[in-house]
């Protein structure tokens, strides 16, 4: 048979899992040296693939005759150990190194032993294995411990094995002081992993909706979030109380924010991995980078909300972190103009641009007045720095929402027409001597008339306020809540126009079909009616919890302004003339 015919016929069979019948066309030892893919593996790379002991067994029984090493690593230079660490094959494992204990120490092309390659795929037998059963010579060398300058325990942290990086550092404390090509130790590597901590697992509404569910039906996904959360809560205690924290209590300069586990998990938004540093080492919070920034700059650079309320709870480290001035004179009122590191947001650059604000009036409010008006080298104000780099945002914010008002004035206009006509196309017909509406006693239909009524003034209400929208100046204070309240109200509006047409139908068709008994049409009916209404809710769900989540804010905003205060004056005026009279 030609060799390029049966290397086929044997990958076939090895992708298939016919392991018998593999070893029946490879009866001649040799064959089973000889690479049969595109990769350079072998029959015996391929055989710790199924997951058992046997295939592999049978096959290093027929090679031991032979000069089996020729082709002993693929093109990657991974041996068979390679791939059943890989694999987390602890049989084909076993009888490999039994076989050739040598291989523990072969490196592939990126560096990697099988030590190094079960650790960064998560095999936490093999891992086990290999240190509790091989002799030190093989499991100490330090070339297990790093590959392409990236150290074992940073490839098991990002494997997400809780328990394999204690036993890592149980077997060697001094894993952790070991760092990577960026100059980062384990401790950075976890505080770069926002996903696996409960501040960083779910945002929003639906996070919200899921843990409040959780109290009255855990699922099993939950549960499992849950305790991965909490382990990875304890492997932070584990690594900070292996880990050694090199300081003499005054402030310590470093290249940048990534440079600390401090500074980056709090750029990254990890609240558990703050408190638990700054519990272990309360010297941390005055760290700054080279650049003279602290830990109250990063996170009002990167939004940060969590970190900046829990500084904000703690008086006297806020006041302290608030007064620093970075090396470009930026104070951290600047650093609320530091676009670099926003994300895209989903509900549009119009929601974004006055979260913007927002973000820079909660910062206006904590700093010392001085502040406000202080000059960057660059000579600019906190306000125009602000204005500055915002104003791509502000351009993108105009479009945006003169996009949607466009838009959405045009649906207005069209449900008022719709609702205009429908009042004037009674259901069930005029009565032929008094003009009056036959249905006119007829409960039904005075809910007919209602809901045509609430949808002509919603849809009209609505249009009003887009068209107010598109007659704005769109300044950038238009959108702190000037543009959001009208966006929002409007869209509400026209929802409930929508939805009033859409009831008003459906009582129509029940007036039409009131004389018969067809109530399987009546329940297909309503059925129908709330379909649009559903769909838009469901599509634009989030949407709508952010506008109204914006008009709440700009109403707490106006009640502050309004009744309180006039409700203050009229109180303290007749205490201030009866204390007068007292005198």
């Amino acid at each position: 048979m030609d060799l390029s015919k049966q290397n086929k016929e044997c990958y076939i069979l090895a992708m298939r899992g016919e392991w018998d019948n593999l070893g029946k066309v490879c009866k001649e030892a040799w064959k089973l040296v000889l690479p049969i893919t595109g990769s350079g593996d072998t029959s015996l790379h391929l055989a710790v693939h199924s997951g058992k002991e046997e295939p592999l067994k049978t096959f290093l029984a027929q090679v031991m005759e032979i000069e089996y090493t020729l082709y002993w690593k693929s093109f990657a230079e991974n041996t068979p150990l390679h791939e059943a660490a890989t694999v987390g094959n602890l049989g084909a494992v076993k009888l490999l190194v039994e076989l050739r204990k040598e291989d523990l120490l072969e490196m592939n092309i990126r560096g990697e032993t099988p030590l190094y390659r079960a650790a960064r795929y998560g095999k936490l037998e093999i891992v086990e294995y290999i240190l509790n059963e091989c002799e030190d010579y093989y499991t100490r060398s330090p070339l297990n411990w790093m590959a392409k300058g990236t150290p074992i325990i940073h490839a098991a942290i990002q494997s997400e094995n809780f328990e394999m990086v204690m036993m890592l550092v149980d077997f060697d404390k001094s894993l952790l002081e070991m760092k990577d090509s960026k100059n980062q130790t384990a401790l950075h590597v976890l505080a770069n992993m926002p996903h696996i901590f409960e501040s960083g697992y779910l945002k929003g509404f639906w996070a919200k909706l899921i843990y409040d569910c959780n109290n009255v039906l855990p699922s099993l996904l939950f549960s499992t979030m849950i305790v991965r959360i909490s382990f990875f809560n304890f492997l932070i205690f584990f690594l900070l109380s292996h880990h050694r924290q090199k300081t003499d209590g005054k402030n310590i300069e470093y290249m940048d924010y990534h440079e600390t586990p401090l500074l980056l998990a709090a750029a990254r938004g990890i609240i558990e991995v703050v408190e638990r540093i700054i519990k272990a080492h309360p010297q941390a919070v005055d760290y700054v980078t080279t650049n003279d920034r602290n830990i109250l700059h990063v996170i009002i650079a990167h939004r940060q909300l969590n970190i900046f309320e829990w500084i904000q709870r703690r008086d006297l480290i806020l006041h302290r972190l608030a007064k620093r001035i970075d090396v470009l004179g930026y104070t951290v009122l600047h650093h609320v103009g530091i676009t670099k590191f926003l994300n895209h947001s989903t509900f549009g650059p119009a929601i974004q641009l006055q979260n913007e604000i927002d973000w820079f009036d909660r910062v206006h409010e904590m700093i010392p007045h001085p502040y406000n008006m202080h000059y960057s080298k660059d000579g600019w104000k906190p306000r125009e720095f602000f204005d500055e780099t915002h104003q791509d945002m502000l351009d993108k914010g105009k479009e945006w929402i003169k996009k949607t008002s466009e838009s959405c004035s045009a649906v207005a206009v069209l449900m008022a027409t719709v609702a205009f006509a429908a009042a004037f196309t009674v259901p069930g017909g005029l009565n032929s001597k008094t003009g009056s509406p036959v249905l006119l006693s007829d409960p039904i239909y005075i809910l007919f008339t209602a809901l045509d009524i609430a949808s002509l003034i919603s849809s009209l209400s609505s249009l009003v306020l887009f068209l107010l929208i598109l007659t704005s100046p769109f300044e950038m204070d238009a959108f702190r809540q000037e543009l959001p309240i009208q966006l929002s109200l409007g869209f509400n509006l026209l929802f409930l126009s929508v939805a009033s047409t859409m009831i008003a139908f459906a009582v129509a068709v029940v007036l039409t079909l009131k004389s018969t008994n067809m109530v399987w049409a009546e329940c297909l009916l309503y059925l129908v009616t709330l379909a649009p209404i559903t769909i838009f809710v469901v599509m634009k769900l989030s949407l709508l919890m952010e506008l109204e989540r914006s008009v709440r804010k700009s109403l707490r905003f106006l009640w502050k302004l309004l009744p309180m205060g006039f409700l203050t004056m009229f109180v303290e005026i007749p205490s201030k003339v009866l204390s007068n009279k007292s005198t």
